[in-house]
Order: C-alpha cells, then sequence, then structure tokens
C-alpha cells in the first residue's frame, strides 16, 4: 500500500504510526502530500459540543452514518479507532434500524486506514478555522468529501 511506500520513502520503521497531532514535520508533509493520490471518500460531521453534551453528540453521529451510509451501502463492514462510546452507539443504531452492518474496533498503531481517517479527521477540523494554512492542507482533500457538515449545539 502507498502508506508503506511512504514509511520506507521518509525511512521510517516499518511500525511507525501516522498520527497527525504527534507525527514530525517531515511525517505530517509526507502524508498530507500522499492523501490526493489514494482512492477513498469521507463524510465529516463536526458537532461543536460542550463536555455535558458528548453523549448526545455521540447518538447523533450515530443515527445520522446509520442512516446515510446504509442506504448506499445495504451491506457494511466498519473498522473504527477504539471510542467505546461511539461504537456501542453504532451498534445501537444499526440494531434499531435493523441494519446488516458489522463493526470491528481496531488499533491505529496496526492499521493504515484508521491513519488515513486520523489525517482525514485533523484536515477536516483544521478547516472548521478558516485559516490560510489550514484550508491550503485541505484543499488536495476536498474532491473526496461526500458530505461536510457542521452542527452546532
Amino acid at each position: 500500500m502507498a502508506i508503506d511506500q511512504l514509511r520506507t520513502k521518509l525511512k521510517i520503521p516499518e511500525g511507525y504510526e501516522f498520527h497527525f497531532s504527534r507525527n514530525a514535520t517531515k511525517a505530517t508533509n509526507g502524508f498530507v502530500k500522499l492523501l490526493p493520490s489514494l482512492d477513498f471518500r469521507f463524510i465529516t460531521i463536526a458537532i461543536r459540543k460542550s463536555g455535558s453534551r458528548r453523549q448526545a453528540s455521540y447518538t447523533k453521529i450515530a443515527e445520522y452514518l446509520s442512516r446515510e451510509v446504509a442506504s448506499r451501502f445495504p451491506q457494511l463492514h466498519i473498522e473504527m479507532d477504539n471510542n467505546p462510546i461511539l461504537y456501542a452507539e453504532f451498534r445501537r443504531q444499526a440494531k434499531i434500524q435493523k441494519l446488516e452492518i458489522k463493526f470491528k474496533q481496531v488499533k491505529s498503531r496496526n492499521h493504515n486506514l484508521i491513519q488515513l481517517a486520523d489525517y482525514v479527521v485533523a484536515l477536516s477540523s483544521r478547516k472548521l478555522k478558516c485559516t490560510s494554512r489550514a484550508l491550503e492542507q485541505y484543499r488536495p482533500i476536498a474532491n473526496k468529501a461526500i458530505v461536510f457538515m457542521e452542527i452546532t449545539e
């Protein structure tokens, strides 16, 4: 995969985890430059929330994604980083809506697609700040967005 090839090109170890907030500039820039060449699409739902509203926010995300994603993909397998609350909400919504969605939690360290998702989330989050640097970093993946939604609570 291209992400593994990037590790080789940057001369970083095979098990190196691309994680936007923890990577050195060289790794971050390399990963951001790689993104436009990768075949993926994404949905961003940004909910501006207070700490006390976190559970309600996860419920909204799970409801929306279960309904919207399932309408496009009748049989779906979702692998997600460790977030017990969101994981439980997704499973609950799938059961309520009688959807054929299989969920699996994976460790990002061993999973290139979760690392890709981490970068997409970080770039999407920065886009909301509307700084010129954030918009410049987001621009190469903008055409890969299926939906970009911002909700304020």
